[in-house]
């Protein structure tokens, strides 16, 4: 009974969060290989600021599994890219999911990350701004890629973004 409890309690706190950034939880798989929640932010409904609010709610995530005190430090990575997304399955049974490449890689760099750490792809990064404060790790392999994969380290959101006057404000064409 205890077990129901705490389950209901993370999953209705993370919808909190995600919903708050417009993400949507995907799927939760419990295992005897460990357990992981599958989130996603930009489909159906896209934002200019996805990225952004991608790693802002990993933030808060990681945040969650320390304050609720019966989980393990959350692995977290978050990755950006074209997805195909849509439901799927019989007519009798069918949900909503995202496949392709960016979904693969974030799995990979939350294999990657230690206990309490937020890995994201070169990508992430960059679409994010300075809003956020970051550590370049080395190029880590992954299966599925032959070359390595550039990867930063989300630290934590900066007090005040940089004033940059002479950038332009828009990083999309």
């Amino acid at each position: 009974h205890a077990a129901g409890d705490k389950l209901d309690l993370l999953v209705r706190q993370v919808e909190g969060i995600l919903n708050r950034y417009d993400g949507s939880l995907l799927n939760l798989t419990i295992g005897d290989k460990g357990s992981y929640l599958f989130a996603c932010l930009g489909a159906p409904i896209a934002d200019e600021d996805d990225a952004a609010r991608a790693v802002s709610a990993a933030l808060e995530l990681r945040a969650l599994g320390a304050h609720l005190g019966f989980l393990t430090p959350l692995k977290i990575g978050v990755t950006t890219g074209r997805m195909r997304t849509g439901a799927y399955g019989s007519r009798a049974r069918r949900t909503y999911s995202a496949l392709g490449d960016a979904v693969n890689l974030s799995a990979r760099l939350m294999a990657a990350a230690e206990p309490g750490q937020i890995l994201v792809s070169q990508r992430v990064r960059q679409e994010t701004g300075g809003a956020f404060s970051w550590e370049d790790l080395p190029p880590i392999q992954v299966k599925g890629r032959r070359e390595p994969v550039a990867i930063a380290r989300l630290a934590g959101r900066r007090e005040e973004a940089p004033m940059r006057l002479l950038e332009p404000r828009y990083t999309l064409p």
